[in-house]
């Protein structure tokens, strides 16, 4: 009796550990993983050695050549590349398979590299949530760094850093800022990436989404800039983003797309995705570091049954995902709460409330401009999934920073309605030295004088009329530099 009892103990056992271990996944790949107790994955002394240019070159060769025989460093408080100091420094690594990440993410096979490896470790490097850069673990002797069409090849020579030169060039670097600054001569720098969506009709193919880059320095513009679809600068550098219109077979479908500025996301990749029977239209209405605001409606072949103008947030890295993500994954329960509890409110104000859904959804939010800021808005669509007719309601919260970097806007709306009538929107730089203001065909730059913008402005640039602003990503200081490099790469001056 003791034996039968302790064998079906034994069974009742082994039952529930395997079904506790049902769920595990032995798949480490992508995975980001953070460094164990503040510990440098990349800590050390690294040489940079040698180089390896890809497509086409955007550094000339007495840039690249400086480059060598210079040091990469990685410590606790800073990181460094060549003459480059990022002070703050944030460590992300990041397990990947590499056959995968250098075929999509810089669209070059590992032999081009001399590289045979299955898996990486990409450990991007970010202060106050801008990237420095990723660099490529191949193994604990080497590694590789991306800038401008070219890979260079790191050794490490030691796993110390000198700290106490690099921070006195930190502490020298930072006192003559300090200095240039009390005595005027500081030059002050700003840029952005303004995404614009064009909206176009049905049975209309063309462009629908581009970037302007406007940046001045001392409030002197720079030739401005135009690169197709939305050019989107993230933590893990920068990406394309857009939608693309297939005609097929007499079936107009949307499909949204984004991947890395090296990628290799190909048109007929675009075109599987959207074949399928019936009309499909998609609009951005935001885009984020993160996240994608977005409209969208499709009707079956036969016209009967569909959804209409439903909104929806995808993130970037899983843009094609079917489900949008919900409020509180954002915003958390005060968020959900403040959704549900506007949509409600409205809804009880309507006369023919039983037409509309009982409830907002916790998905149905996006991302709208207003009076110089972003917002948040709900949507109560009809029960009829056919039916144009919906609800649309302010959310009282703030966009929360997982969606906005930056919405400060340093001259009240007041003032600038006051100079420039006709304003629809309005943007200014974290600097406070220059202010974008958008009319219905044109965009003023103006600089800031205090609370005010002057009298006249610096420059105007001509946009189609209907034009919407979707995206507004700004840099400062260095970063200037590092984003107008990018933009000369894949941009042309505007006419």
């Amino acid at each position: 009796m003791k034996i039968e009892k302790c064998i079906v103990m034994l069974m009742i056992l082994c039952m529930f550990f395997l079904e506790g271990c049902s769920g595990i996944q032995l798949d480490t790949s992508n995975k980001i993983l953070a460094p164990k107790n503040k510990e440098v994955p990349i800590k050390g002394t690294w040489n940079i050695e040698r180089y390896t240019t890809v497509g086409k070159a955007t550094l000339t060769t007495e840039e690249v050549n400086k480059l060598l025989h210079k040091t990469a460093e990685f410590d606790i408080s800073y990181a460094s590349f060549g003459d480059e100091i990022c002070n703050n420094a944030e460590y992300k690594m990041k397990n990947i398979d590499a056959k995968n990440y250098f075929s999509h993410t810089h669209n070059i096979d590992l032999s081009i590299l001399g590289l045979n490896v299955k898996d990486v470790e990409v450990i991007s490097v970010t202060s106050s949530e801008k990237l420095f850069y990723d660099f490529i673990k191949i193994n604990e002797k080497q590694l590789l760094v991306y800038m401008d069409s070219t890979f260079f090849y790191l050794t490490k020579i030691s796993d110390k850093v000198d700290v106490a030169q690099k921070k006195g060039q930190i502490q020298d670097s930072e006192e003559q800022n300090k200095t240039k600054k009390e005595n005027g001569t500081a030059l002050k720098q700003s840029g952005v990436l303004l995404g614009l969506r064009r909206d176009i009709r049905e049975n209309q193919e063309g462009l629908s989404y581009r970037t302007l880059w406007i940046s001045a320095a001392d409030c002197n513009i720079d030739p401005v800039k135009e690169i197709e679809n939305l050019l989107v600068p993230r933590k893990t550098g920068f990406w394309i983003a857009g939608v693309n219109r297939f005609i097929n077979e007499g079936y107009t479908n949307d499909v949204i797309f984004s991947y890395p500025i090296e990628g290799n996301k190909k048109l007929e990749e675009l075109k599987l995705q959207g074949s399928m029977p019936g009309n499909s239209f998609r609009k951005i209405l935001f885009v984020g570091n993160e996240y994608v605001s977005t409209e969208y409606s499709f009707m079956n072949s036969n016209g009967t049954k569909g959804i209409a103008n439903k909104l929806q947030v995808l993130p970037l890295d899983k843009i094609n995902d079917s489900k949008g993500i919900s409020i509180s994954d954002v915003s958390g329960e005060d968020g959900k709460t403040a959704l549900i509890t506007a949509g409600k409110t409205l809804l009880s104000s309507q006369q023919n409330n039983d037409d509309f859904e009982a409830a907002p959804s916790e998905e149905s939010f996006g991302v709208f401009r207003r009076n110089g800021h972003w917002a948040i808005k709900g949507r109560i669509n009809r029960i009829d999934p056919i039916s144009d007719a919906f609800l649309d309601f302010n959310v009282n919260i703030m966009p929360p920073s997982k969606m906005v970097n930056y919405d400060s806007l340093h001259i009240s709306w007041k003032e600038i309605k006051e100079k420039v009538p006709d304003a629809i929107d309005a943007y200014t730089s974290p600097n406070k030295d220059i202010a974008l203001v958008v009319c219905k065909d044109i965009i003023f730059v103006y600089n800031i004088q205090g609370k005010k913008i002057g009298d006249r402005p610096l420059k105007k640039i001509s946009i189609e009329q209907g034009e919407t602003v979707v995206m507004a990503e700004w840099s400062t200081g260095d970063y200037v530099e590092r984003w107008r490099k990018i933009v000369n790469s894949k941009g042309k001056v505007k006419d």
